[in-house]
């Protein structure tokens, strides 16, 4: 019995999504824009179209919204599924997501721009800057915390749900940083590449107190103005944001249950930005055409950092950096959604697809390729 409830709500949620994508209307501009593609594009079209369709059924997402452009022009752009899955609104192009460890790469771009106007070095120690954070044993520079060699941990194992499922308010990323500033280091800083979105919470005090803004105010300064992103912002619950999808989390064997309600101030560098698809490959074509940072500033961001041992990390300064220098990504998790940035620097290609449903990882790369391939034949 358990296993043919199971096998109905996932037929319930195919068909239901499938209804969408049939009946799903894109913004009246899309259509517009449809209409003068080429021949060629629209089989391109078709093939991306079969890809990603095969991605929701395959792991029962209840929405997802995409934008790809090549060239700094939209190729492809489309929403699928629900926005709000109980009350049957559709995903739309317009769909404003949470973008989790995707936020990072804001964050990288902020600390960047202080670097280029001089207002730091990358080698400075972090408590040049936010005294407020303990003196370790070992400095821990700025640089280091980009590329998550500062030994800071992560998420509490003893502690997790409380907070990756935080319910406080931090005021500023100043205050957040109580959560993790007293803990001792995982690693001398330097030594390894450790993932933890508490040092980007960090670099987020560092940003507060060097441009003396909120991190929202120095977000929309040197990133969402600037790439013209009019719908990212930072995801408080209690705001009334136009477009905002709800959030999902999947159960045991599959099916959807409300994604549990959360306050994402203890890490807003970190991963507590809302953004749209449309939005983020505005951001990749920012950087692309250097409206946000200059060549050569881009191109230090976009390098993979080696350990003090010279040890590969497969990460540069907030963006990872495969052995295919040519790619540049960012995956992103958060309470009820999952994103994803990708950009291949030749051929100027920008794609990125968000989704209303935690843990959906391993695919999102590969789901890039197959999408850029199909442009690049």
């Amino acid at each position: 019995m358990k296993i043919l409830k199971k096998a109905f709500a996932f037929l319930i949620l195919d068909i239901c999504v499938l209804f969408i994508i049939e009946a799903n209307i894109s913004d009246p501009e899309k259509n517009s824009n449809q209409q003068q593609i080429s021949k060629t594009i629209v089989t391109q079209e078709d093939k991306i179209d079969s890809i990603i369709i095969a991605a929701i059924r395959k792991d029962h997402l209840p929405g997802l919204s995409i934008t790809i452009s090549k060239d700094n022009k939209t190729v492809f752009q489309k929403a699928y599924g629900f926005s709000d899955f109980e009350n049957n609104v559709p995903a739309s192009v317009q769909s404003v997501y949470r973008i989790g460890s995707v936020s990072k790469t804001m964050t990288a771009v902020i600390i960047m721009s202080l670097f280029e106007k001089g207002l730091l070095n990358l080698d400075d120690p972090i408590q040049k800057y936010c005294p407020h954070f303990p003196e370790q044993k070992a400095p821990i520079t700025i640089k280091q915390l980009l590329s998550h060699q500062s030994g800071i941990r992560n998420y509490s194992n003893e502690h997790f749900m409380e907070e990756y499922y935080s319910i406080n308010r931090y005021p500023t990323s100043c205050d957040a940083i109580s959560v993790f500033k007293n803990d001792t280091l995982m690693a001398v800083p330097g030594s390894r590449y450790l993932y933890t979105s508490y040092g980007y919470v960090l670099l987020g005090c560092l940003i507060e107190n060097i441009t003396g803004l909120t991190y929202e105010e120095a977000l929309q300064k040197y990133v969402t103005n600037p790439a013209g992103m009019g719908q990212t912002t930072l995801d408080y619950p209690e705001k009334l944001i136009p477009f905002r999808v709800k959030p999902y989390e999947k159960n045991k064997d599959g099916s959807l249950k409300n994604a549990r309600p959360v306050d994402l101030s203890n890490k807003f560098p970190a991963g507590g930005i809302l953004s749209t698809s449309a939005d983020m490959v505005r951001f990749g074509n920012a950087l692309l055409n250097n409206k946000l940072l200059h060549k050569t500033t881009l191109d230090l961001m976009w390098t993979e950092q080696l350990t003090n041992s010279g040890k590969t990390t497969g990460y540069g300064l907030g963006w990872n950096t495969p052995e295919d220098r040519n790619e540049i990504f960012h995956g992103g998790a958060s309470a009820g959604a999952t994103a994803y940035i990708y950009i291949l620097k030749k051929e100027k290609i920008v794609i990125s697809f968000l989704t209303n449903t935690e843990n959906w990882g391993d695919q999102r790369r590969k789901l890039a390729k197959d999408i850029s391939n199909v442009l690049s034949r």
